[in-house]
């Protein structure tokens, strides 16, 4: 990946599976603020783990054991 700032430029090496990765963590942040809009909803079910990463989700359920 090529980046232009200001002046500088720097290349990132990056590989097709980093990319979708990204992409996927990118939507799980976007379904967290549509989570902060459902919740003013009245009778509207999300389920708990909309919007959390799983990473998270493996944390808490470590957590709770």
């Amino acid at each position: 990946i090529f980046c232009q700032t200001g002046d500088d430029s720097i290349c990132i090496e990056s590989n097709y599976y980093r990319e979708v990765l990204y992409n996927l963590e990118h939507c799980i942040h976007h379904q967290a603020l549509i989570k902060v809009a459902l919740l003013s909803i009245k009778d509207i079910q999300i389920a708990d783990g909309f919007g959390v990463a799983h990473s998270t989700l493996q944390y808490r359920q470590q957590c709770a054991q």
